[in-house]
This record gives structure tokens, sequence and C-alpha cells, in this order.
């Protein structure tokens, strides 16, 4: 051993221009679709364009849905129906592509359905935020209605 000679340097750090060309890059295909090989149908039966590669990314219930080996999935575009009022779908999409946090204005009852969908989805960082939401409003009549 030579102690003259040093070890390599440690790598740089991540480009620190990734995340918010990837940001800007993800807002702009949610916004136009383009390139979508999937399409989500809530039950008011308005679709939705979505990606496979980005819902798997950023959910573990569409990464097992998705997979290559699932049943619903070929080589064409995929139409998956979801069990929610649109509103709700968009929200959660919203917050895959763009982190997007629960609108506002929604009720009581539609934070409890997305944070329902959220889990469905397995969006932990949706989880939270309707959770944040839902404490910022909780009342004794909406605990009682929630109860019923």
């Amino acid at each position: 051993d030579d102690p003259t000679i040093s070890p390599p340097p440690p790598p740089p750090p991540p480009s620190s221009a990734l995340a918010p060309a990837l940001s800007s890059g993800l807002a702009e295909v949610w916004a136009n679709g383009s390139f979508s090989d999937c399409r989500l149908v809530p039950r008011s039966g308005e679709e939705f364009a979505a990606h496979r590669l980005v819902l798997s990314a950023r959910s573990e219930h569409f990464r097992e849905l998705l997979a290559p080996t699932a049943s619903a999935v070929t080589a064409a575009a995929i139409r998956l129906s979801v069990d929610a009022e649109r509103p709700l779908v968009e929200a959660a999409l919203r917050h895959v592509y763009l982190e997007a946090p629960p609108p506002d204005g929604l009720s009581h009852e539609e934070l409890l359905a997305l944070r329902e969908l959220a889990g469905l989805w397995r969006l932990p960082s949706l989880l939270h935020a309707t959770a944040s939401r839902l404490v910022a409003i909780l009342s004794p009549a909406n605990v009682c209605a929630t109860l019923r």
C-alpha cells in the first residue's frame, strides 16, 4: 500500500436539474395525454389518458396490476374501470403526475372517498395529504355523519 495514492473522489451528487425537468415533463404529458397507453374510467364513463410507466412508478397497486404477466395487460392500450367519481379519480391522477394536494372545496365525504382510493392505489403521500385535510375540517357534525 502506497500512502501517496488516494482513493477516487466520491461520485458527484445527482443533477439538481433532473427533478424540475422530470416534473415539467410529467405535467406536460398529463395535460395533453401524449404517449398515453392506458385509460382510467371512473363511474361517469369519461376516460382519463394515463401512462402505464407513470402509474407503475408511483403506485404499487398499478405496478402489480400492469405487470407484463398480469392478465389485464396487452400490447394495446388498456382500459381500467375505477369505482370512484370522476373528480376523485382526477384528483388522484393529479397527485400521481404532479404531486398535487387534494383540491380545495372537497367535502369530508369526498375526502374520505379520495383517501379510500389513495389506499387502494397505495399512494402514501396522498393518504397523508387527505388525512391532513380531514383533520383540518374535523367537526362533531361530520364525525357523527361518518359514524352513522
